[in-house]
């Protein structure tokens, strides 16, 4: 049975479909655009897990699919300039459709394509990695990354609908998986408290039904962020809480040594460390947030030389979210939370990186 939740968008409203008939909820989509050809974007990993519904869908379409290198390196615009050719070569027009199938890294690929191709056609984003379903296809963010930096260039460009099947996160790699609580934690610990109780139930006893329930919430929670502020004016940036450190360390480290979701967990606690320093925050919620974190084997400190140190604060003065002269740091307060901003100029805050960093407890 098909859940849906509807997302209203000043751009235009969009569906998130709840489903487990992937190709017929598909072929329904498909059909509405009126003799729209479908082009497919996924990558080697999830090609070759799918194989048998990326040949159905080829065969039913006489669609294209395009299957990208596994891996942060084909978000670029390098790897959209090589989309952008096969486009033209199938003919693709406006009235034609994208569907992108893949984790994180093949929706804002897929969905930066779909916004700038003749200034714009439409997608259908199907996410299989439980990261994206709860966090980076919902709200209609995209992108690539530039000269290192996390999502340099993009734009927020709905799609036509989501579809979301927990069938396909049976593939799914542990650590994947970690990453994508790291997303619902990050999302429950500012928003939704009930929520965040339920994930530790999860964790001492797992069940399909539990996890369909959470993923629904925590879209659910997303969803009514991003229609009050879809254009990330004030409430939509508490969706980056661990951020700004998560995505430094994700380019300090190239996108390979840490998954975001594990950037994203570190970034966490350290935003978690700062709003206890300010008594924003009450210990004993700092010690819940790490205490789930590493339930769920996501990672919780990062050891750093001074070098390090020094390099990760000149990635922060190059964050999206900076203002003027500030760094900006979104932490936890109370049941909400707050901006806390640190001058580029501040020598010492590099000594308090270093220092909360390394810190144990």
């Amino acid at each position: 049975m098909t859940k849906t939740l509807q997302i209203h968008s000043r751009v235009k409203d969009y569906n998130i479909l709840f489903t487990d008939a992937i190709f017929e909820t598909i072929s329904t989509l498909v059909a509405r655009r009126n003799g729209a050809k479908p082009f497919i974007i996924t990558d080697g990993n999830v090609y070759h897990l799918y194989q048998p519904l990326f040949e159905r869908l080829k065969t039913h379409f006489q669609g294209y699919v395009h299957v990208c290198a596994p891996g942060g390196h084909s978000k670029s615009l390098e790897e959209a300039s090589a989309i952008y050719e096969l486009l033209l070569a199938e003919n693709i027009t406006k009235n034609d459709l994208i569907i992108t199938i893949g984790g994180g890294v093949i929706g804002d690929l897929g969905g930066f394509v779909a916004a700038t191709f003749y200034r714009g056609i439409p997608y259908i984003q199907i996410p299989t990695t439980l990261l994206s379903q709860v966090d980076s296809s919902i709200g209609g963010k995209v992108g690539v990354h530039f000269k290192g930096f996390t999502n340099m260039i993009g734009s927020i460009y709905p799609p036509e609908a989501i579809i979301v099947s927990t069938d396909f996160l049976k593939t799914l790699p542990q650590r994947e998986f970690a990453c994508g609580m790291s997303e619902i934690i990050k999302i429950a610990f500012i928003h939704d408290r009930q929520l965040f109780g339920a994930l530790t139930t999860y964790h001492n006893h797992p069940s399909t039904r539990m996890l369909q329930d959470i993923i629904y919430q925590a879209i659910a929670n997303k969803k009514n962020i991003v229609e009050q502020d879809e254009f990330e004016g004030h409430q939509r940036l508490s969706l980056n809480f661990g951020h700004t450190l998560g995505h430094a360390i994700e380019a300090l480290n190239d996108h390979e040594t840490y998954l975001h979701g594990e950037a994203i967990a570190i970034g966490m606690l350290f935003d978690a460390k700062l709003a206890l320093k300010q008594e924003f925050l009450p210990l004993e919620d700092y010690h819940a947030l790490k205490t789930l974190l590493q339930a769920y084997q996501l990672p919780t400190q990062l050891t750093t030389s001074s070098k390090q140190a020094e390099e990760l604060f000149e990635i922060l003065k190059t964050d999206k979210k900076n203002k003027g002269e500030h760094i900006i740091f979104i932490l936890p307060n109370q049941n909400s939370f707050t901006t806390f901003p640190v001058l580029k100029s501040d020598r010492t805050f590099s000594q308090t990186l270093k220092d909360l960093l390394s810190q144990k407890g």
